[in-house]
């Protein structure tokens, strides 16, 4: 068949050619038809070299491939099967994956816009200077809506601006935001993204109803950040070796840091700093005057802990009157007073060994010395101690007459099991009765002498 074939069709214009059998030009100037059953409507110089593809109009536009559609502008080439461009200015659907392989591209499409390029099956472009190019084969499903948003991986998503979306199943919302790691989102501005699993928010704005810094860089596995500049370590510059925070929202302005939720991850053995932290909490604008309240837990590797309530005012700091500690003597610290209306000790037969009765217990209790003191608040401000006049013992004495009860922690503070001296007592009234039954004895045999 040629131009002038029965069945292949021109309806007007000027030199038009259709070669294809069953093709139609409706009109315009230089329009080409080259297989089977496609179709020009109109405009100039576009070709339409697909089996039953479409150009609508505009011009130098190409419909390269099967079933492929172009709807009009200026230079657009739609070379992948069953591939649509709606419009726009120099938008290109590629025929094969990048680099060129046999692995051919379909279903993809680009809605106006101008220089969007696609190189991967089954993705879509909406805008201008958008490129989705996987670089990989079989890569599918990627969408960018804006302008400028750079798509390397399949199955990803951008909507704005200068987005790079680098890694499969991860999502871009907003400007200039970059993510290299899989299953990732970032909502905001200008993040980094570069562990696996990770999310991204921030806002620009300080008036947002949401106020959160910018530049976001989240290095590890499954974090989020929010209102860091790094969550990785400290909040700001990232050491490596350091975990980053799963969860870390903050107000980084030096003079209003309060509302601040921490969730950290663990730290590789020998890293140093902080293995695992949470925290919830709010430091008023007074910082300066050392005002903050909070509830949470941290493992340290200074003083090696578990913390919860923690809160320091000008008038009274207490960093952390309960404490589970991850090393030392105790499993439970509470710098202050505590109250309960009741408590119980294991004392089960079954759980001891090695048992043997109290030798001299009168002694040894004769041996302390009780006294009464008040706690040295200044040199230990984060203790929690009262104010109050108190009665006991000093761990230094106790330890040189009764060792068994003193223990020292960490820090080489040490303590008295006060309740430990309870069988120390028992014992030494049974000693002072059994001395009185003797003397009850030797005073009856006395007496009855003289009678």
């Amino acid at each position: 068949p040629g131009k002038n074939s029965e069945k292949n069709t021109i309806g007007g214009g000027d030199s038009n050619c259709v070669q294809g059998l069953g093709g139609t030009i409706s009109g315009g100037v230089n329009n080409s038809v080259m297989s089977e059953g496609s179709t020009v409507s109109g405009g100039k110089a576009n070709l339409a070299k697909g089996n039953y593809s479409t150009i609508s109009g505009g011009n130098a536009n190409e419909a390269g491939s099967d079933y492929s559609c172009v709807s009009g502008g200026n230079t657009n080439k739609a070379n992948g099967d069953y591939s649509v461009i709606c419009g726009g200015l120099n938008n290109t659907i590629y025929r094969y994956m990048n680099p060129p392989t046999s692995d051919l591209i379909y279903d993809s499409g680009i809605l106006g816009g101008k220089n969007n390029q696609i190189r991967q099956r089954s993705s879509y472009a909406i805008g201008s200077e958008n490129i989705l190019n996987a670089g990989m084969v079989g890569a599918s499903g990627s969408y960018a809506i804006g302008s400028n948003n750079i798509m390397r991986s399949a199955g990803s998503y951008s909507l704005g601006h200068n987005n790079t979306v680098n890694a499969s199943q991860s999502y871009a919302m907003g400007n200039n935001n970059t993510i290299s790691a899989s299953n990732s989102c970032a909502i905001g501005n200008r993040f980094t993204i570069t562990g696996n699993s990770s999310i991204g928010m921030g806002n620009l704005s300080a008036l947002a109803t949401l106020s959160l810094r910018n530049a976001f860089v989240l290095p590890e596995m499954d974090a989020v950040g929010i209102g860091t500049i790094n969550p990785g370590n400290g909040g700001h510059a990232r050491t490596a070796g350091y975990p980053a925070r799963i969860l870390h929202i903050s107000e980084n302005d030096p003079t209003l840091r309060g509302a601040w939720l921490l969730l950290s991850g663990n730290t590789p053995a020998g890293a140093g700093a902080y293995e695992m932290r949470c925290g919830i909490g709010f430091t008023p604008p007074e910082y300066n005057g050392r005002n903050q309240w909070g509830i949470g837990m941290a493992s340290d590797s200074n003083s090696n802990d578990f913390m919860m309530v923690r809160y320091d005012t000008a008038t009274g700091a207490q960093s952390n009157p309960v404490r589970f500690p991850a090393t030392g003597p105790y499993a439970f610290y509470v710098n202050g007073a505590a109250y309960a209306t009741g408590g119980w000790q294991s004392s089960d037969a079954r759980f001891k060994q090695d048992i043997a009765s109290i030798f001299n217990p009168l002694d040894k209790i004769s041996s302390l010395n009780p006294v009464e003191f008040s706690w040295n608040k200044e040199s230990f401000p984060d203790r929690g101690f009262d104010n109050r006049r108190h009665m006991g013992l000093l761990a230094q004495e106790v330890e040189k007459v009764i060792p068994e009860l003193v223990m020292a922690d960490e820090k080489g503070y040490e303590a008295i099991e006060y309740t430990s001296l309870i069988p120390m007592l028992v014992g030494a009234v049974k000693e002072l009765k059994a001395e009185n039954d003797e003397l009850k004895q030797r005073i009856t045999a006395l007496e009855n002498n003289k009678i």
